[in-house]
């Protein structure tokens, strides 16, 4: 506020307002009643008056608080001021009538009389100057007003100038040129020397003094100019502080946009994140239930496959029972496969990645496409991929042709003698006599064709 900066001086006690807790029985009602009082003379200052009103109401709510009645009614005089300056003299002397009746009803008659000075000023700018005579002469019933005259006391160079206008409108120049000579006695603290110079230099018109007129009109002409001066050097220092506080303002305003702008991403970040982490832990079970459904689908697939049938129902029944495994099987490799990726630790069992269920299909459904020679790379690379030990036993063994090599490759997949005959379109006796044959090929030594199937698939 003392270095002029009206914007961030009602920053700060705005600021300072919003500390206070006023529901609170400590709360400090006397400093924050002052705040708002500084806050409402800034508006007043500002020509800001909705503003100040504002803060005067609230200021005068707090003297009550306070059981301040005397100071609550004090604030309550800026809209007779501003009223005046609004030029709704009439409003003001009613609003000054009225808050002269509130005082007197407390039994405040000397705050009360001095309420009446607004009804002066507005009654001289009306020129009804016998009715602003008879507020003027209840004003001085004051106690604050009466005393010795010839002792002007601080601030009280505002009333001889409305006491000499008041006489000068009654024709009374004498009397007028007394008081705006009081007046000079306290006119530099409000700074009212043009104000009383020119009520001399029209009391000297009016009394025809030329002396007296040249004298005063060059004093009230020089002072116009430094008010003047005075003025718009204050409004160059309100304009740069304000135009200063607008940037300020604006680089402020443009900080916040920003740090609001990364929180909003990082709590997007952060929301997407939880969900993610939702979703791919839903997603790692789900792949997980699946995986244990699979691997028990097998298990009860090679149990059914080891059981012997007795009698061609049986026979019919293990059939249909396998069929409807393999099925099951198909269905959830499809499932795992849209869960994908997984862990090292939940790779997919060799039956149940995609192509095996390709060649399955293949010997169960009609309406599969043939298998093509694409096919059968996918199987190499999917065998070789699930055991590199298989990978190494094949590629170390240079004797195996086409046929041999992709009938191992099933047998490690677990399809059984006949299907295998079935995928690579040979006699149903070719599976059989060529695994007995491999032993000795693959592993060295003699053996049936039982041994070659097991110890291919604990290759897995």
């Amino acid at each position: 506020r003392d270095l002029r900066s009206a914007p961030r001086a009602l920053e700060e006690y705005q600021r300072a307002a919003s500390q206070a807790d006023t529901t609170r029985a400590d709360c400090d009602l006397p400093t924050l009643m002052r705040v708002h009082s500084q806050m409402s003379n800034l508006y007043m200052m500002m020509r800001l008056s909705e503003h100040a009103l504002k803060e005067d109401s609230i200021a005068s709510q707090i003297c009550q608080r306070m059981g301040d009645i005397q100071s609550a009614l004090s604030f309550k005089q800026d809209v007779c001021t501003v009223l005046y300056q609004e030029g709704k003299y009439e409003e003001s002397i009613q609003a000054a009538q009225a808050l002269y009746d509130e005082y007197m009803s407390h039994g405040l008659k000397d705050n009360a009389a001095l309420v009446y000075i607004h009804a002066v000023r507005s009654c001289i700018a009306l020129k009804d100057y016998p009715k602003a005579k008879y507020y003027l002469d209840n004003y001085e019933q004051s106690a604050h007003i009466r005393g010795d005259s010839r002792n002007i006391s601080g601030g009280q160079a505002p009333y001889y100038i409305c006491r000499g206008n008041c006489f000068l409108g009654l024709g009374m120049p004498d009397s007028a040129e007394i008081s705006f000579r009081k007046a000079t006695k306290d006119m530099h603290n409000m700074q009212n020397e043009s104000t009383i110079y020119n009520g001399l230099l029209r009391t000297f018109i009016l009394k025809r003094e030329t002396d007296s007129i040249c004298k005063y009109a060059d004093l009230a002409n020089d002072c116009i100019m430094q008010d003047f001066n005075a003025t718009e050097a204050d409004a160059t220092i309100r304009a740069k502080s304000l135009y200063d506080y607008g940037i300020e303002q604006k680089i402020a305003r443009e900080q916040d946009r920003r740090a609001t702008r990364w929180k909003n991403i990082a709590i997007l970040l952060i929301a997407f994140a939880i969900v993610m982490g939702y979703y791919f832990g839903r997603k790692k079970a789900y792949s997980h239930h699946l995986l244990q459904e699979l691997k028990h689908r097998t298990e009860d697939l090679d149990a059914l496959k080891q059981k012997e049938a007795t009698t061609a129902e049986e026979t019919a029944q293990h059939e249909q029972q396998i069929q409807q495994l393999m099925g099951q099987i198909d269905f959830l490799s499809h499932e795992i496969q849209k869960t994908q990726p997984v862990t090292d630790e939940e790779k997919i069992p060799l039956g149940a990645t995609a192509i095996v269920a390709r060649f399955r299909r293949c010997l169960v459904s009609r309406n599969e496409k043939p298998l093509e020679n694409a096919d059968w790379q996918i199987l190499a690379e999917t065998t070789y991929k699930c055991s590199p030990a298989f990978c190494a036993i094949m590629k170390g063994t240079k004797k195996l042709n086409m046929n041999e090599l992709r009938l191992c490759q099933l047998i490690l997949c677990g399809f059984e003698p006949f299907q295998i005959d079935d995928l690579l379109g040979m006699k149903h006796s070719y599976s059989s006599k060529t695994r007995q044959r491999l032993h000795q090929k693959v592993f060295g030594t003699e053996g049936t064709a039982a041994d070659f199937d097991r110890k291919l698939r604990r290759l897995l």
